[in-house]
């Protein structure tokens, strides 16, 4: 008998019983020389590729089971067909080098030499084997596989004393040939090992997913070069970075208190004060600073940091007009962090508009007059220039005359300066400046003396016309109540209609530019007479206390009001004396008699009040002798 040279053929020869010999005997012993064979069967699908599950599932069916002679009965056929599927599993596993096509048709004439019976459920045994799913991916190194089959002619030595069962089972492997495509109808059923798939273990084998991250994905990634350029610029992020004091985040030091804080301050507050924190200039002047380490700011409350360069920051760091906080921090030369300092200020760039003036419609500007500055902006101020270049400072709603200070034809500039100290175009305005007020009116009464005044006394006089020489245009006011123009009264103003008591008279008179003066003259009118006053002796030297008769004719006058005068007349012998005078005593040199005169003395007195009413005349009558010496 000749040894097959056909893989498959020599695979039958294996399965197949020596004739007239035992088979289940022989089976065993084949079983136990398979049993010294498993150290080979791993290297196998190692260097093949192919899985190892195929041998598990050779463990749980052992034979022992049936060795033991159980009384279970069971068809002798059916068990030899077990038997011989056991083995097959394990001479395929064995016999790897033959490649997946090799260990099919192994497993093809295993159930060949079987009985009729179990092929079909012996077929479906190996579907719980996942290393079926497996096999299509073998399928792709499947022509890798001849190679090992060079080795093939190297296991037939354990098939040499087995070259003769296929002499008489070579007509047994042509039965499974028409069963051969039962097989293949199981590797399209292969999607069924999704019921192994439920059998968690399965899942379980990362070693399929191992390979997914085992460097083909990477490979993949090598054709992308492009892959690494963008994460090279994710090293560029560095360059934002740069400025790492823009953003530090968390990753700063805590200050220090030994690192001195930086002192920010205004260049230059432009604002009505030098630290009212309003300016339209923005410069920066930082102080404090260290001569070695570095410093940032911050505009926006810390979310993002500007390296400072020199000790300054410049107006345009500072953007648009409005509000700004800036924050200052400085870093040692070993990167501590000093505490913040802050500061805040209010930045105006806008311009005002210019103002309006208005100067007096006759062109005149006087000492009180004023030219009016117009609307000014709300928390503006205005000032003024009478060369264009010096400014001063205004106040009020207007430019006085007083303020100019020359008379004359004079060029003034006017302006308008907001609180950050911009200031508007200047308004130009040409007036004629004149400061010296008009001369003062003349007011006489009708009790001031007849020569020309002025007068300043208050004296007490009764109604009557008072004269005034002023400029035309003057007016006049009584007791400092409105005042009333003269177009009625000419040259003088009647008392009519004054009441008795004190009054005064004020005349006013304004010149062309404005300028103004006030004459005022006070008096009492009073139009009421007084009493007459009374008369009698100081001295009655007769021989009654109250005959007249005596030798002192002094008289004594009473009901005198206070300041009043007295006339008086006297008649002596037919010859009269007049005389006036103040006091409450008249003596006879006072009403003029010569001395040594004597006789009946008549008198008429009465009394002159300060407004001059004139009381009624009093009579007194005496006689007036020359006491002579006694002897």
């Amino acid at each position: 008998m000749t040894t097959p040279s056909d893989p498959l053929s020599r695979v039958r020869a294996v399965m197949s019983p020596a004739p007239g010999g035992d088979a289940p005997s022989r089976r065993r012993r084949d079983e136990d020389d398979l049993d010294a064979a498993p150290p080979a069967d791993p290297d196998a699908p190692a260097r093949d590729g192919a899985p190892p599950p195929p041998a598990t599932p050779a463990e749980p069916t052992e034979p022992p089971a049936a060795d033991a002679g159980a009384p279970v009965k069971a068809d002798a056929d059916g068990a030899d067909a077990s038997r011989a599927d056991r083995s097959s599993a394990l001479l395929a596993s064995g016999l790897g080098l033959l490649g997946v096509g090799g260990a099919a048709s192994v497993a093809v004439a295993a159930a060949g030499g079987s009985s009729s019976k179990p092929p079909v459920a012996e077929v479906e045994r190996p579907k719980p084997e996942t290393p079926k799913p497996e096999r299509p991916e073998q399928e792709q190194p499947g022509p890798e596989q001849p190679k090992p089959e060079a080795p093939g002619p190297e296991q037939p030595k354990p098939e040499g004393p087995k070259p003769e069962k296929p002499e008489s089972e070579s007509p047994k492997p042509e039965q499974p040939k028409p069963e051969q495509p039962r097989p293949e109808q199981p590797r399209p059923e292969q999607p069924r090992p999704e019921q192994p798939k439920p059998e968690e273990p399965k899942p379980e084998e990362p070693q399929p997913e191992r390979p997914k991250p085992e460097e083909p994905k990477p490979e993949p990634e090598q054709p992308k070069p492009e892959g690494p350029k963008p994460e090279q610029p994710k090293p560029e992020e560095p360059k934002p970075e740069q400025p790492k004091p823009e953003q530090p985040g968390g990753t700063d030091p805590e200050p220090n208190p030994d690192v001195p804080a930086p002192q920010p301050r205004l260049v230059m507050d432009t604002g009505v004060s030098d630290h009212d924190g309003i300016t339209s200039r923005a410069d920066v002047q930082v102080d404090a600073l260290l001569g070695s380490g570095r410093w940032r700011y911050s505009l926006d409350g810390g979310e993002s940091w500007v390296a400072g360069s020199g000790d300054r920051i410049t107006a345009a760091a500072f953007g648009a007009d409005g509000r700004k906080d800036l924050i200052v921090e400085q870093f040692d030369a070993q990167g501590h962090r000093s505490v913040s300092s802050r500061l805040s200020f209010e930045l105006d760039t806008q311009a005002p508009a210019g103002l309006a003036p208005s100067a007096p419609a006759n062109g005149w500007l006087g000492r009180d007059g004023d030219i009016h500055v117009g609307r000014l902006d709300r928390d503006a101020h205005w000032q003024y220039s009478l060369d264009g270049t010096t400014w001063r400072p205004g106040t009020g709603g207007g430019l006085r005359g007083a303020e100019v200070g020359q008379e004359g034809e004079q060029q003034i500039w006017l302006r308008q300066v907001d609180l950050a100290g911009n200031a508007s175009e200047a308004s130009r305005v040409t007036v004629n400046v004149d400061l010296t007020p008009p001369k003062g009116a003349l007011i006489r009464l009708p009790v001031d003396p007849p020569i020309d005044g002025p007068f300043t006394t208050a004296p007490h006089m009764k109604h009557g016309t008072i004269d005034v020489a002023a400029m035309d245009g003057w007016a006049y006011s009584w007791d400092g109540q409105s005042w009333l123009t003269n177009a009625d009264h000419g040259r003088s103003v009647s008392t009519a209609g004054l009441k008795d008591g004190a009054h005064t008279l004020q005349v006013r008179q304004q010149d062309l530019a404005g300028n103004v003066t006030i004459t005022e003259r006070s008096f009492t009118l009073d139009t009421v007479k007084p009493v007459a006053p009374t008369v009698q002796l100081v001295n009655d030297t007769g021989y009654w206390n109250n005959d007249r008769i005596t030798s002192d004719g002094t008289l004594r006058l009473g009901k005198l009001e206070p300041n009043a005068e007295w006339w008086l007349k006297v008649t002596v012998n037919g010859k009269e004396y007049y005389q006036g005078g103040k006091g409450h005593t008249i003596t006879t040199a006072d009403m003029g008699l010569p001395a040594g005169t004597a006789g009946q003395v008549e008198v008429f007195v009465q009394q002159v009040d300060l407004a001059g009413n004139q009381s009624l005349p009093a009579h007194f009558q005496f006689e007036l002798y020359v006491q002579s010496a006694v002897i």
